[in-house]
């Protein structure tokens, strides 16, 4: 009778499912249309590359670069549905996107570097003021979701103090520079991160300049290792 009244439909083209779908759940051709990353990767920032590597490797990007995080867990490409399903999460205030974005990242936590003590889930935070023009942050809404869906911690532990221009256009040196001394720890959470094992969660990772930043931050006030979790790998 609900499915009658409230269809669910899917995130990624609005199509009704047939009853009995769960909210959250893919149609049949967004399943097939979502792009997920296959070995080989890069093993720090997990962008695929095409090719026959044995074992784990560094891309070129990574190589000689210091990245503040120790790796990065990535399950999809920002491709298709699950690009679309971010933009609507992140630009048309469809906050309920949060649900099928967590349920893509769930799996990626059974990742074997994640294995060990429980990792403390910390959403990358927006500034004040593009809180406001968005009306919430996207990365704190997935963080929240996954804690949820998988019985693991999250606290709201990092601040943007600064307002920064788009990131979007920067080459990741100029993003650095862009980021640089943006984030800071809320006083209240200090506590919590100290030697703790920090998954930090946002939608998209890109050239990893804001995750290298956010890490930082988070090792500069006693978190012991930082991991990157996404819903998607641009």
């Amino acid at each position: 009778m609900l499915d009658l009244i409230w269809p669910v439909r899917c995130p990624g083209c609005r199509a009704g499912l047939t009853p009995g779908a769960e909210p959250g759940d893919f149609c049949e051709a967004c399943t097939e249309a979502c792009v997920p990353i296959k070995p080989p990767f890069c093993h720090i920032c997990a962008e695929p590359f095409a090719g026959e590597i044995a074992g784990d490797f560094t891309c070129p990007n990574c190589q000689g670069k210091h990245q503040a995080y120790d790796f990065a867990v990535c399950r999809w490409l920002s491709r298709g549905p699950v690009r679309e399903v971010i933009h609507r999460l992140k630009y048309a205030h469809a906050q309920a996107m949060r649900l099928p974005l967590a349920r893509l990242m769930l799996p990626a936590l059974e990742d074997e570097r994640l294995a060990g003590p429980v990792w403390l889930l910390v959403p990358v935070p927006l500034h004040s003021r593009k809180h406001r023009e968005r009306r919430y942050n996207q990365s704190a809404e997935l963080a929240r979701t996954l804690a949820r869906l998988s019985g693991r911690p999250w606290c709201d532990a990092l601040r943007r103090i600064r307002y920064t221009v788009s990131q979007a256009g920067l080459d990741r040196d100029d993003r650095l520079k862009n980021l640089r001394g943006a984030f800071t720890i809320r006083p209240r959470s200090l506590r919590l991160i100290e030697g703790r094992d920090i998954l930090l969660i946002d939608d998209v990772l890109t050239t990893g300049a804001t995750a290298h930043e956010c890490a930082l931050t988070l090792k500069n006030h006693g978190a012991r290792r930082v991991a990157v979790l996404t819903a998607a790998r641009g």
